[in-house]
């Protein structure tokens, strides 16, 4: 049984605005039947993000979400469902109900946290006296890193001292041994316990909603370990945490800086670079990239500048490219870290070094370059093949392009060449001009390919297409990230294309053709491209021509839907925009 009752969710719901919980996250313009902004979970120009104060909704017609109050709360601050009502109950001056439906376990457990909760912003406060107080010149050492007075508060740093200090100030405030051991801060020596963590500098580490939730501790000498965390808690799960986003979400628009370390995230903050935030370790997690991609769409990787921190740039570049997300490396070589460099540089330096930081395609690229060397024919080679081998699994048609002249510029072979290795066969250098790979504006239907215009001779046109593809699987990996089965008119072509993302169903796609009467077409290689561009063109055209049909049924009924026009004008649009694209 839900441990809040249905009736109190409803209150909520009831006694709050939408509006007024949505505007002080979006500037909104409109009436009580269509608010409309820029969406705050995708980067977007045009406003696509609609709120329906009457029907007290919000949805956005360009990524899709949508729904009420809560789903918006549970969204922009990546809480649960519990936790955004207590958010919005607050905002209502609504008393959080007595549960009586919950079982003794799950009542244990919800005290437990609150305690584990409170045991953290208690030792966070006294982490920050002994600091203040400047016990074993902690102080002095944080001075030393060029670290401000506000910087130092912003971020609440403090000091551990002696082993047993922090368990008899707890001790002192009525909390129970067991209890210190269930927070992670203390560690068992025989038959007492002794603080986790002494003689270093204490980084609290927040959660999205700014309560301290576990802590990162580094020494003031030369002893090992240099850096020591938190182990994983009720209340702390590593892998879902990152250090500073609590205070970056506010200053974030659509880039985040991801950084190593505690330091690196202070340092940046401190010289105005306020959207830093540290992965708790040198491995980011697809949990971490999830919380990212909230906020912003393009992370700016400024790992350590070693072998450790490469690997993890390497590792990251993919974690984010599986959560849809642009990446970009920061080079601050020869310094190690953003910390280092700061400290060294000024402010405006290190904007240009954003400014001319490497996408992520082209430092994955230069790292495989390191293993070879391109004055000798046979490292080319390999170099080239194992370049190529990344481009093909890139997405970004502008960045693959940039990559493929920048290639042909450091080898000396020609973009034909490097360009049928990523491509196949099909590929022409006529794609390229001098500013790079551009498609005609003005697109004809040439190459010699017989276009058809009614709906029978049109699956000749995508049997012709497909016949090409099933002999040349291996293009299929290129071919999907233009294409997908939706862009074919017909449930046939379609089943096809499918099936074809299974390589070992290849052969029983050419079964299919060969029970078919149908006499399609040979399509040569350099025809291919051309005609994924047609196919794709007639895709559109036929989605914006259903939604204009509907749009004008809609007009002219008595009862227009009002919102479905909304969105049929938005599909409109983006479906034109993409159109005018090919």
């Amino acid at each position: 049984m839900s441990m809040i009752d249905d009736n109190f969710i409803e209150d909520v719901k009831a006694r709050i605005n939408i509006l007024d919980i949505i505007s002080s996250y979006v500037e909104l313009k409109g009436n009580a039947e269509s608010y409309k902004g820029l969406c705050p979970f995708h980067n977007e120009k045009s406003p696509s993000f609609m709120v329906n104060e009457k029907k007290q909704i919000f949805k956005c017609f360009g990524c899709g979400e949508g729904g009420d109050a809560i789903a918006f709360i549970m969204k922009k601050e990546n809480l649960d469902f519990m936790d955004a009502l207590k958010v919005l109950a607050e905002k209502a001056n609504i008393p959080w109900p007595e549960d009586k439906t919950i079982t003794l376990q799950q009542r244990q457990t919800a005290e437990l946290r609150e305690k584990l909760l409170q045991i953290h912003l208690i030792a966070a406060r006294y982490y920050f006296q002994m600091l203040w107080n400047n016990v074993d010149k902690s102080l002095d050492y944080i001075k030393r890193r060029n670290l401000s007075d506000k910087t130092i508060k912003k971020f609440g740093l403090g000091y551990a001292p002696r082993s047993t200090a922090l368990r008899e100030h707890l001790l002192s405030k009525g909390y129970i041994e067991k209890e210190l051991i269930e927070s992670g801060l203390f560690v068992s020596r025989g038959t007492q316990i002794k603080d986790r963590f002494f003689g270093r500098i204490m980084f609290p580490i927040f959660d999205i909603r700014g309560r301290v939730i576990a802590f990162g501790g580094r020494v003031i000498d030369s002893s090992l370990p240099k850096y020591l965390n938190s182990s994983d808690t009720l209340i702390f799960h590593k892998k879902n945490h990152l250090y500073g986003l609590n205070i970056a979400k506010n200053n974030l628009t659509r880039d985040i800086f991801l950084v190593e370390g505690y330091m690196d995230v202070i340092a940046m903050h401190q010289y105005g670079f306020s959207s830093a935030v540290a992965s708790l370790g040198t491995s980011l997690t697809e949990q971490q990239a999830q919380s990212i991609k909230k906020y912003c769409n393009n992370v700016y990787l400024a790992y350590d500048n070693d072998e450790a921190g490469i690997k993890a740039t390497l590792r990251g570049i993919d974690i984010l490219k599986n959560n849809e997300l642009s990446a970009f490396v920061l080079d601050f070589s020869p310094w190690n870290d953003p910390d280092e460099y700061l400290s060294n540089n000024s402010t405006e330096e290190f904007e240009t070094i954003i400014s001319n930081s490497k996408s992520s395609l082209q430092f994955q690229i230069e790292q495989i370059q390191k293993k070879y060397s391109l004055d000798m024919e046979k490292d080319k080679v390999t170099f080239i093949k194992e370049a190529s081998f990344v481009l093909k699994k890139h997405s970004s048609p502008v960045e693959i392009e940039t990559e493929i002249i920048r290639l042909s510029d450091i080898t000396g072979l020609s973009i034909k060449s490097i360009g049928s290795e990523v491509y196949g066969k099909y590929f022409s250098p006529k794609q390229f001009e001098t500013q790079g790979m551009k498609k005609s504006s003005k697109f004809t239907e040439k190459n010699d390919i017989k276009i058809h215009k009614d709906e029978e001779a049109w699956l000749i046109t995508e049997f012709s297409f497909l016949s090409y593809l099933v002999n040349h699987i291996s293009e299929y990996d290129v071919i999907k990230n233009m294409l997908s089965k939706d862009d074919f008119s017909n449930e046939e072509s379609r089943e096809i294309f499918d099936m074809l993302s299974d390589k070992n169903l290849s052969d029983v796609v050419k079964e299919k053709f060969k029970g078919k009467n149908i006499k399609y077409e040979v399509i040569s290689s350099e025809q291919i491209y051309n005609l994924m561009l047609i196919i794709k063109k007639n895709s559109l055209k036929m989605k914006i021509n259903h939604l204009l049909e509907e749009q004008k049924k809609l007009d002219s009924s008595n009862e227009k839907d009002q919102r479905r026009l909304i969105e049929i004008g938005m599909s409109v649009m983006e479906f034109t925009k993409e159109l005018d694209n090919l």
